[in-house]
């Protein structure tokens, strides 16, 4: 059984929102809510591509029942496309 003390860290969005993040997130990773999908997850801009990597999911208090899909629909964030490898 894993470890939740080495396995996740504590977190605060630049919004003020708290939540649980793999270890492995760093400053300056963006948390995303990918389409069809309710769970936030964390990418990472690779250096000298135009093109994110997959970090793992992240546990936001109040953004994990689809609550964070809401931003788009009131204004407050648009939509974007995010290259994955």
């Amino acid at each position: 059984m894993a470890d939740i003390e080495n396995d996740w860290r504590f977190v605060e969005i630049i919004s003020g929102y708290l939540g649980l993040s793999t270890s492995g997130t760093l400053p300056g990773d963006i948390m995303v809510v990918l389409n069809q999908r309710d769970v936030p997850v964390v990418l990472r801009k690779s250096p000298n591509e135009n093109c994110y990597s997959f970090i793992g999911t992240i546990f936001v208090v109040g953004l994990m029942d689809g609550e964070a899909v809401e931003f788009t629909k009131d204004g407050q964030s648009q939509p974007q496309w995010f290259g994955l490898r």
